[in-house]
């Protein structure tokens, strides 16, 4: 549909593009984040595959993020952000030509905390919406 109405509209045919693509993939970005090895090289060039260029890219991600802000409190926490933004980054990279180099991981100080404990362990965090 939105080949025929993008135009319509008054979008040119690389605007009109753009737009079939993030129809398309308006989905791709968390799902990848949150459920796939931003890791994988293969991962990450895949993704670049599908959005072809960082103007796509930075327009998905924006879309991603507004979506997950405006679906509500469950879809939408620092770790999430954290995860689009970290596989934006990783796919900017790529699109830019740049070497998959694998950073160590870091932990913070509550996963340092609940890694040597023995046990349950809960911690709670206020965000903004609530903790």
């Amino acid at each position: 549909m939105t080949r025929t109405i993008a135009p319509r509209i008054g979008f040119d045919l690389h605007d009109t593009e753009v737009l079939e693509r993030l129809v398309l993939h308006h989905l791709l970005l968390p799902v990848i984040a949150t459920k796939r090895d931003l890791d994988d090289p293969d991962v990450i060039s895949g993704v670049a595959v599908a959005v072809k260029d960082t103007r796509t890219l930075e327009l998905l991600l924006a879309l991603s993020l507004s979506d997950s802000r405006a679906t509500g409190p469950s879809l939408r926490s620092k770790w999430r952000e954290s995860l689009l933004n970290d596989l934006a980054r990783r796919v900017r990279a790529h699109l830019a030509g740049e070497e998959h180099i694998a950073r160590d991981a870091v932990m913070s100080e509550v996963q340092a905390k609940a890694a040597e404990h023995q046990g349950l362990f809960l911690a709670t965090t206020r965000e903004e919406l609530g903790y």
